[in-house]
């Protein structure tokens, strides 16, 4: 249950690590005092700390904390199965059945559907975002499911 709650208030938080990094519009008091004239003319410090174009910068912006919630919830997959495994319970699924007792492979094998999940739907996204958002907040749903059965059945 912490390890659910300590997940939850994390992705709570995702956006707003998000939007602490993106770059200032105005000069900061430091990059006001640095030498520029060996730059090129065509780049100046306003050019170089002015934001990426709105269009860039938030085609993603929905959907990196998707993106890593779903990362997340693999993880959180890996562990209560493996959890879940080590205390006499067997895998459903019979496609992770053969590895579900390696938590190295079964943790392998979640990185990899994490990270092509997350880059098919980044093609989804240059076809319709909204299409791809729609699919990361249904797999996160699903997935929030599988993992809080999970945890439920290793009580």
């Amino acid at each position: 249950m912490r390890v659910l709650t300590l997940t939850v208030v994390t992705l709570a938080l995702i956006p707003a690590m998000v939007s602490a990094q993106d770059l200032a519009t105005s000069l900061s008091p430091v990059a006001s005092h640095l030498d520029l004239s060996g730059l090129p003319a065509t780049a100046t410090a306003e050019t170089a700390l002015s934001p990426a174009p709105a269009a860039t910068r938030s085609s993603r912006g929905v959907l990196i904390p998707l993106y890593a919630s779903f990362a997340a919830l693999q993880a959180l997959d890996a562990h209560s199965t493996s959890r879940g495994i080590h205390r006499g319970a067997v895998e459903q699924n019979p496609m992770l059945l053969s590895i579900a007792d390696n938590p190295a492979a079964l943790f392998a094998v979640k990185a990899g559907v994490a990270a092509s999940t997350i880059v098919i739907a980044d093609k989804v996204r240059n076809r319709s975002r909204v299409g791809a958002i729609v699919l990361m907040a249904g797999l996160n749903s699903l997935y929030a499911t599988i993992v809080v059965h999970n945890y439920a059945a290793v009580r």
